[in-house]
């Protein structure tokens, strides 16, 4: 879904930022299952390969000010997929394969 919003191009502006840290022990078995998820394509590997940044959510103030702080070092601009299906196709957003693929994906969910 990300992939049709923000295009592949955007991957090197977007965190992924994991949580409930505080509820697992920091063992090999949790790095091992982090780590596969950043080299599985289902999952962030495609994302993590194409420059998405990974940051931990554990303390409140620490956490939140650390990834303030990697938002800060990106600090570039990006024109998403969807503006560009919007812009440049002169589609309206309703009409975007973006809208259609994040409306797929919710009713599925249902």
């Amino acid at each position: 879904m990300l992939r049709n919003i923000g295009g592949e191009s955007a991957y090197k502006h977007i965190i992924l930022i994991t949580t409930k840290w505080d509820e697992v022990a920091p063992d090999e078995n949790t790095r091992g299952k982090l780590l596969d998820m950043l080299v599985d394509d289902r999952i962030w590997g495609s994302m993590a390969s194409r420059g998405s940044k990974v940051a931990q959510f554990k303390n409140p103030r620490e956490s939140t000010l650390s990834i303030v702080e990697l938002l800060i070092s990106i600090n570039s601009s990006v024109v998403l997929q969807i503006q560009r299906e919007a812009v440049d196709s002169d589609l309206s957003l309703i009409d975007t394969p973006a809208r259609k693929v994040v409306v797929e994906k919710l009713q599925e969910r249902k």
